[in-house]
C-alpha cells in the first residue's frame, strides 16, 4: 500500500492519557546500539514498553555561516535525539499497569490495538514533511498523526471549568509560553496489519538525518536562510510570546491585584466600623494622630468664620436668639486672623550685609557722640586759676 499521510484526529483525553503515559517511564536512554538490524528483544529498551529511536538533527545552518567567517569543507556534526516508541496496547490494563490504565474505553476503537505504534518525544520541529523519509522507508503505513502541543498544561485541563466562571470574576491569569514547541508531544504512526506484525519482529529504521522542509520562491531557487542578526531576530521573535499574551496577562493579573486590595480595604473598613472585642471583652481603639490634615483646617476655618461673623455680631452689641451675649474669639485664633505684614529685608544676603553696616555705622555714630558729650563735661567741671 503507497504511503499516505491521511492525519488521524485525536480527542484532547487521549493526548493526555499518552503524555501521561510518556511520563511514566524514565526519560534518561541506556546506552544504546544502532537500530540497524535484528530480533525486537535486542533492543535497548528503557521498560517493558518503550524502545529508542534515534535520529540525527543537522546543526543550524545561519550559526556556522556567520558574516565574516571562513566556511569550512568539513560538514558540522549533527546532534543525536532520542525517540522513545510504544505499541497501542489498547484495553490491556495489565500489560500497562494500574497507573496507566484507559479512562474511557470508547476511545480506543480509533486506535486499532496491533497497528498503532506512539512516538514518544519527537523533534520540537515534528510535521508530515520531516517524517517524509519515515514514510518512505515503510510503504505499509496508513497514516500519521502529529498532534499540536498544549501550551500549558494547567491550561488545557482547566478548559472544563469555563463554564462555571460568572462575568464578574476576573479572568484567569494564564502562563506565558513559548510560542516555538520546546517539549515533544506525541506522533501517532498506523501501520497496515501483515508490516505491523513484521514490524513487531524486527526494528523500525530511522531515517539517518532529520531532514529539511522543501521551500521554493517564486523564481524556483530556495531562499537562502538568514544568517547573522536577522537570523537571531527571527528567532527570538517566533520564540518568545506574543505581545497580546503579554498585554492579557498583565490585565488578568492587574483585576486580579485590584479585586484584592478593595476586598482587604473593605475588610479593614469593616472592622474599623464594628471592632469586635477581643477574648478579655476589651476592644482595641486605635487613636487617630495630632497631625493636623486638609479636612482639619478645613473645618477650622469654616469655625473661624462662624467665630469672626459672632465677634462682629458681639461689637456691634447683637444679641443671639436665647438672650446670652456672643462670647469673643479665642486668643489663638484672633491672633491667627491678624494681619500681619512683614517685609523681606533679609531674603538676600548683600540685604543682609548692608543691614549690618549701616548696624556698626549708627553704633559708631552713637559712641562718637557720647565721646563729645563726656569731653564737653570734662572741660565744664574743670578748675581754672585766674591770675591778679
Amino acid at each position: 500500500m503507497p504511503a499516505t499521510t491521511a492525519p488521524a484526529k485525536a480527542s484532547s483525553r487521549k493526548a493526555k492519557r499518552a503524555a501521561s503515559a510518556s511520563t511514566a517511564a524514565p526519560m534518561t536512554p541506556a546506552p544504546t546500539t544502532p537500530l540497524s538490524s535484528g530480533s525486537r528483544s535486542q533492543l535497548p529498551r528503557l521498560d517493558a514498553h518503550f524502545v529508542c529511536l534515534t535520529l540525527t538533527l543537522p546543526p543550524p545552518s545561519a550559526g556556522a555561516a556567520r558574516k565574516g567567517e571562513t566556511s569550512s569543507t568539513t560538514p558540522a556534526p549533527g546532534t543525536p535525539h532520542v525517540c522513545y516508541v510504544r505499541q497501542h496496547i489498547g484495553g490491556n490494563t495489565a500489560a500497562y499497569g494500574a497507573a496507566t490504565a484507559n479512562e474511557d474505553d470508547e476511545d480506543d476503537d480509533a486506535y486499532p490495538a496491533d497497528r498503532t505504534w506512539f512516538v514518544v518525544n519527537p523533534p520540537v520541529d515534528s510535521c508530515h514533511a520531516k517524517w517524509q523519509g519515515f514514510l518512505e522507508a515503510h510503504p505499509g503505513m496508513e497514516a500519521m498523526t502529529v498532534p499540536a502541543p498544549t501550551p500549558n498544561p494547567t491550561t488545557a485541563a482547566d478548559e472544563d471549568d469555563e463554564d462555571f466562571e460568572t462575568p464578574t470574576e476576573p479572568p484567569r491569569i494564564v502562563d506565558l509560553v513559548w510560542r516555538e514547541r520546546r517539549e515533544g508531544g506525541n506522533l501517532l504512526l498506523l501501520w497496515d496489519r501483515p508490516v505491523a506484525v513484521s514490524l513487531l519482529k524486527r526494528p523500525a529504521v530511522s531515517p539517518p538525518t532529520w531532514g529539511r522542509l522543501p521551500a521554493t520562491s517564486e523564481a524556483g531557487i530556495p531562499p537562502p536562510e538568514p544568517v547573522g542578526f536577522e537570523a537571531y531576530a527571527r528567532s527570538y521573535l517566533t520564540s518568545r510570546p506574543a505581545r497580546e499574551a503579554h498585554r492579557r496577562s498583565v490585565h488578568a493579573y492587574m483585576q486580579q491585584f485590584d479585586r484584592a486590595e478593595a476586598a482587604a480595604r473593605e475588610a479593614a473598613e469593616a472592622a474599623a466600623r464594628d471592632p469586635l472585642p477581643d477574648a478579655d471583652g476589651f476592644v482595641l481603639v486605635t487613636g487617630r494622630g495630632t497631625r493636623r490634615t486638609a479636612s482639619d483646617r478645613a473645618g477650622d476655618a469654616s469655625a473661624e468664620g462662624g467665630l469672626r461673623e459672632a465677634g462682629g455680631r458681639q461689637r456691634r452689641g447683637i444679641r443671639d436668639g436665647a438672650g446670652a451675649v456672643v462670647t469673643s474669639l479665642p486668643r489663638h485664633v484672633a491672633q491667627r486672623l491678624k494681619p500681619k505684614e512683614r517685609v523681606w529685608t533679609d531674603f538676600y544676603r548683600f540685604q543682609i550685609r548692608d543691614a549690618q553696616r549701616a548696624k556698626f555705622a549708627s553704633l559708631r555714630e552713637r559712641q562718637m557722640q557720647e565721646q563729645a558729650v563726656v569731653a564737653q563735661r570734662h572741660a565744664a567741671g574743670r578748675f581754672v586759676l585766674k591770675s591778679d
